[in-house]
C-alpha cells in the first residue's frame, strides 16, 4: 500500500498546527510513525527544501529541529522509529544550518544529532556511538569555553557519557576519557552556579569511577561514593525527589502522581512535560486544561491527599506578604485553590508598609519578571503550502 499522500497530510499537519497539538496528532497517527515514514520526511524536506526561498527554507529547518524535540520525547509508538525520524529531523536541518552560515546553530544541532545517536536503537550499536562522538566534537567546534560555557559544559557531559558506553577501543581508556570530560563540565556547573547540573555531573562522575578499570580499586569505589554523596546533598527528597533515588521508575501500586496540565492552555510545553512524567508514575490522576477548574480541583482532595508527587504545570500569583495566600490559575478562576484557612495580619492596629515604591518583583527562571515568567513557546508557525 502507498502510503506517501498519507504521509503527506500527517507532515502538513504538523507544519501548519500550533505546537501545542503535535502530539495529539502524533498520537492519533501512531500507526504511520515508521521507518518508512523518516525516509519519506527525509525525501520531501530536502527536496522541498532546495526550491524555497532562503528565508522560508530557515523557518522549516527551525520547525524540523522542534519537530526533533517532539518526536525524540514521545512516549507512544515504536521508541526505535521515533528516533530515526528525529535523526532525519536534524540531518536535513544540517542543510540549511551549514557550518558557514549558522554556526551556532549547526553546533545546536550537532550536539542533538549526538544525543540521537548515543540513544538509537537501529543499526550498529558500535558504529552509533562513534557517530555520536563525532557529532559532539563537531558541536564542541562551536561551544567552546570562553564563548559558550554552559553549552561547552553540557556538551562536554554529553560526550562523556558517549565514551562512558562506548564499545570500540580500549574500555579502561574510554572510562579515563570520560573521566576527564566530566571534569571539565564541573569546571563551569559548578553548585553555587548551577546546582542541579553540578549534582547530575557529580551523579555521573560517580558512576564513572565506579567503573573505573586503572588505578587501585578501592580507591575508586571511595572516589564513587564521594561523588554520590555530593550529588545528594542538592538530589534531596524535598527539593528533586525523583533524583535523588537510583531507580527510574516508582514500585508499582506504591507511587502515585496528581498533575494539573496547562488549565489556561497557553503553556506550550506544559502537556509533553506531564505526558513525559506520568510514565513514571502506574498510578496518576490529571486534571487536564479546562477539566482543571477550582471545584475540580477541590473534588479531588483524597487524591492529592494520597498522591507522592504533585505536579503543577499551570501561571501562579504569588504573595509575598502572605505566602499562603498565594494562588495557582485555573481554568475558570484566579482564586486561591488551597483550602488552608492562611492566617490573617493581627486586627489591632496593624503595622503599615512603608511608603515607598515596591521592589520588582525576583527573578524567575529564564531571567524574567513575574509577568512574563509563565509564558513559554515562540512566534507563531508560518503556514506552508504544498
Amino acid at each position: 500500500m502507498n502510503q506517501q499522500p498519507t504521509y503527506l497530510t500527517l507532515i502538513q499537519s504538523l507544519l501548519t498546527c500550533p505546537s501545542d497539538e503535535e502530539i495529539t496528532i502524533l498520537q492519533a497517527n501512531l500507526e504511520l510513525l515508521d521507518e518508512d515514514f523518516a525516509q519519506y520526511l527525509r525525501e520531501w524536506a530536502t527536496q522541498t527544501l532546495a526550491e524555497m526561498e532562503s528565508e522560508e527554507a530557515y523557518n522549516i529547518a527551525n520547525i524540523l529541529y522542534g519537530f526533533n524535540i517532539t518526536f525524540s520525547s514521545l512516549q507512544q509508538g515504536s521508541r526505535a522509529s521515533n528516533i530515526e525520524i528525529a535523526i532525519a529531523c536534524l540531518e536535513v536541518g544540517l542543510i540549511i544550518f551549514t557550518h558557514e552560515a549558522y554556526l551556532e546553530k549547526w553546533g545546536m544541532l550537532q550536539n542533538s544529532l549526538g544525543i540521537k545517536y548515543r540513544n538509537r536503537i537501529r543499526g550498529d550499536r558500535g558504529e552509533n556511538i562513534e557517530k555520536a562522538i563525532e557529532c559532539y566534537e563537531a558541536a564542541l567546534e562551536v561551544y567552546t569555553r570562553p564563548a559558550l560555557p554552559q553549552q561547552w559544559a553540557m556538551t562536554q557531559n554529553n560526550l562523556a557519557a558517549a565514551y562512558r558506553n562506548r564499545i570500540r577501543g580500549d574500555r579502561g581508556e574510554n572510562i579515563e576519557k570520560a573521566i576527564e570530560c566530566y571534569e571539565a563540565a564541573l569546571e563551569v556547573r559548578t553548585r553555587p552556579a548551577l546546582p542541579q547540573d553540578w549534582a547530575m555531573t557529580q551523579n555521573n562522575l560517580a558512576t564513572a569511577y565506579k567503573d573505573r578499570i586503572w588505578g587501585d580499586r578501592g580507591e575508586n569505589i571511595e572516589k564513587a561514593i564521594a561523588f554520590y554523596e555530593a550529588a545528594l546533598e542538592v538530589r534531596t527528597p524535598t527539593a528533586l525527589p525523583i533524583d535523588c533515588t537510583t531507580r527510574k521508575s516508582p514500585p508499582p501500586n506504591q507511587q502515585q502522581l496528581f498533575a494539573l496540565q496547562n488549565p489556561t492552555e497557553d503553556l506550550f510545553n506544559a502537556d509533553m512535560e506531564v505526558e513525559t512524567i506520568k510514565t513514571r508514575f502506574d498510578l496518576h490522576q490529571i486534571l487536564l486544561k479546562k477539566q482543571a477548574t477550582k471545584i475540580a480541583f477541590n473534588a479531588n482532595g483524597e487524591n492529592i491527599a494520597n498522591a507522592s508527587y504533585l505536579h503543577f504545570s499551570c501561571h501562579g500569583v504569588f504573595d509575598f506578604d502572605y505566602p499562603l495566600q498565594s494562588s495557582l490559575v485555573l481554568a475558570d478562576s484566579l482564586e486561591p485553590v488551597l483550602e488552608i484557612n492562611p492566617p490573617q495580619p493581627p486586627e489591632i492596629n496593624p503595622p503599615q508598609p512603608p511608603e515607598i515604591n515596591p521592589p520588582n518583583p525576583p527573578l524567575l527562571r529564564g531571567g524574567l519578571r513575574e509577568e512574563n515568567s509563565f509564558a513559554k513557546g515562540g512566534a507563531k508557525r508560518r503556514k506552508l503550502l504544498c
